[in-house]
């Protein structure tokens, strides 16, 4: 498959979180989602200053939006492509939901003691610690899963078959459908199964007959002796 065949590939398994992906499957998805998002992005700015007009803002945010699914399903596969589940990845964003949430009640506990235009007269003793400290213990945490989970994006597929489905190289490596059997172009004519053929040059039994088989199991066929001799075996 050719680099931006892989991005295509993620929006027509759109939703589809079971299965696995290997590495140039997610990371060309990453670099083309990266390129069209960053390139939506400089044209709805460029048309919202010429235009003054908000709604060209939304041009990015839409493109967000779809493909939001495809990029958190193709992120599940390719940590099911290393062994690990796809819920490994709510360590890293629950931790980001929780530093929000505790972003919002450390401002409201603030406001609730000083009037917002008194906030730069707070001292240090006059926060709530409590808040703080469970801010940057959540932001620690984000971070620890983000690396770790970085590491198992960059991770080799797990060989052979796991309980999450065949590996995906090795399918695109033998060909799709039976990963024992060589690419197209290399098996020999007639399948797997054809019968193999006598060596150039060898003695072939005449049309129509039938070859029998010899005391020691061998195939060939028996000729008598015209001068009333015993028969000889050819093969």
């Amino acid at each position: 498959m050719k680099p931006f065949d892989y991005f295509i590939f993620c929006f027509k398994n759109y939703a589809k979180f079971s299965g696995r992906a290997r590495r140039s499957e997610f990371w060309f998805f990453v670099l083309f989602n990266f390129v069209i998002s960053s390139a939506l992005n400089v044209v709805s700015q460029s048309l919202w200053y010429a235009t003054d007009s908000y709604a060209f803002l939304s041009i990015s945010y839409i493109y967000s939006l779809a493909v939001a699914i495809p990029a958190l399903a193709v992120t599940v596969r390719r940590l099911h492509d290393t062994g690990r589940s796809g819920w490994w990845l709510l360590a890293y964003y629950l931790p980001i939901v929780l530093t929000v949430v505790l972003f919002v009640i450390f401002f409201v506990q603030l406001l609730s003691e000083f009037s917002f235009y008194k906030l730069d007269s707070i001292r240090a003793e006059d926060l709530p610690w409590t808040t703080v400290w469970g801010v940057l213990l959540s932001l620690l945490l984000s971070l620890i899963f983000g690396i770790l989970i970085f590491v198992w994006l960059c991770t080799d597929s797990q060989s052979g078959t796991n309980k999450y489905g065949p590996n995906p190289k090795e399918m695109m490596h033998h060909g799709f459908g039976n990963p024992q059997q060589p690419p197209y172009g290399q098996q020999p004519y007639g399948g797997m199964n054809a019968p193999q053929q006598p060596p150039y040059g060898a003695q072939q039994p005449p049309y129509g007959s039938t070859p029998q088989t010899s005391q020691n199991g061998e195939g060939g066929n028996y000729e008598k002796d015209p001068n009333g001799g015993d028969s000889h075996y050819q093969r």
